[in-house]
């Protein structure tokens, strides 16, 4: 799970969220080395798997994605998944600092156009357990649909802003059409993992090489 790569945004109270191009480009050389796939998140047949499967997800949809992460992908044979804030595409992320831009619908057409994935973060990146059910619904199914509309069918997992959920919000995410969704639990994925509460392994400033391989090989073991 990655949030932000490249240089850290003057003023930004979450430096923490930022991986460094140089940092990023080495992690997808070794998930190559080490002769990981990426894959999507929607549902598989395990047996339709490659040996070793790796989703690479990027929450909130950050200009910076596209600028420094989808180049390292694409160099290393991987792709990514991007969880799209639908009402906020060409802004700015008001729900944190409000320093970053995020991606305009033509940005992540370019996203898609290099052979990477989108998916739904929300409409709004609210606090979905706390929304009344009008607007969780507009949450869900209101995002997917402007997504849709925007960029095709092809929008089937969501990711739960601030990784927050409850049976009320994997209700209306399920509701909505989605075929997965994931939020901030830490770890690997098995064939019987809930597939509305997808694990994933945080990759912040501070996972130096060593602690990435750690994170990433200690996941692998546990899922196998």
């Amino acid at each position: 799970m990655y949030h932000k790569v490249g240089p850290v945004l003057a003023g930004s109270h979450v430096a923490g969220h930022y991986v460094s191009e140089p940092a990023f480009r080495r992690q997808m050389n070794w998930l190559r080395a080490l002769k990981f796939t990426s894959v999507d998140l929607a549902p598989y047949e395990t047996a339709f798997l490659p040996k070793r499967p790796i989703a690479i997800t990027f929450d909130d949809g950050y200009r910076n994605n596209l600028a420094f992460a989808a180049p390292a992908m694409k160099a290393a044979g991987m792709f990514g998944i991007v969880y799209l804030v639908s009402e906020r595409l060409g802004a700015t992320n008001d729900w944190d600092d409000g320093l970053e831009p995020l991606m305009a619908v033509s940005e992540v057409q370019e996203w898609i156009r290099d052979g990477n994935r989108i998916g739904c973060h929300s409409a709004t990146h609210a606090h979905l357990p706390e929304v009344p059910e009008k607007q969780l619904l507009a949450e869900a199914i209101g995002a997917k649909d402007q997504l849709q509309e925007l960029f095709g069918p092809n929008v089937k997992t969501f990711c739960y802003p601030y990784g927050q959920s409850n049976s009320t919000v994997k209700r209306a995410v399920q509701t909505a059409g989605f075929e997965a969704a994931c939020g901030t639990g830490k770890g690997s994925n098995r064939a019987d993992s809930d597939q509305f509460d997808l694990r994933r392994i945080n990759v912040r400033a501070d996972t130096w090489g060593p602690l990435f391989l750690l994170k990433l090989l200690r996941a692998y073991r546990n899922a196998a």
